[in-house]
């Protein structure tokens, strides 16, 4: 690729990546900054690369330099990341009593689901933030969390059954 072509290449993925990227690295740190300044890492040792022409698939490569490059920073500032974020912000056009219905609503599906999620290990949090938000195969996400595909799977089962254990209704709330 001519260097131009290559600019500009590299530019209109970082516009098409900018918000999924950040989005996954909110996941690993609620420093925004950080998760910005990790964005750009990536991209700049990318753009500092030679041969690019081996990556086949940009998001995965992506996804996983900046979770390997997130990971490194925190380990290096000795910080904490919390996977257990949940952000969910839709509203339509409703009346005030429907809104405020919903936001309670809203918050109790949030509560319930958060402590469905905090039982879950980091390994089963994050095969199935990459299957069910990226769609990725279970060997793209053996690929990006270095582990056998087959590993993958079992996490996403494993933490499928005890999503589908933790939220289901409560039988009294029905009466």
């Amino acid at each position: 690729m001519e260097h131009d072509k290559r600019n500009i290449f590299l530019a209109a993925l970082y516009e098409t990546m900018l918000s999924s990227m950040f989005s996954y690295g909110c996941r690993l740190s609620r420093d925004q900054g950080l998760v910005m300044d990790c964005i750009q890492d990536v991209f700049l040792e990318l753009a500092c690369k030679q041969d690019i022409s081996d990556i086949h698939n940009w998001e995965k490569y992506l996804i996983k330099s900046l979770r390997y490059r997130i990971l490194y920073v925190i380990k290096q500032n000795n910080q904490l990341g919390s996977l257990d974020e949940i952000t969910y912000i839709s509203k339509n056009e409703m009346s005030q009593e429907e809104i405020l219905i919903g936001e309670e609503e809203t918050k109790q599906l949030k509560d319930r689901l958060r402590k469905a999620l905090s039982c879950l290990t980091s390994q089963q949090k994050d095969v199935i933030y990459f299957r069910f938000i990226y769609n990725m195969t279970y060997d793209e996400i053996g690929a990006v969390m270095g582990i056998k595909a087959k590993s993958a799977q079992d996490y996403a089962y494993s933490a499928l059954a005890q999503l589908k254990i933790s939220l289901k209704p409560d039988k009294q709330a029905r009466v």
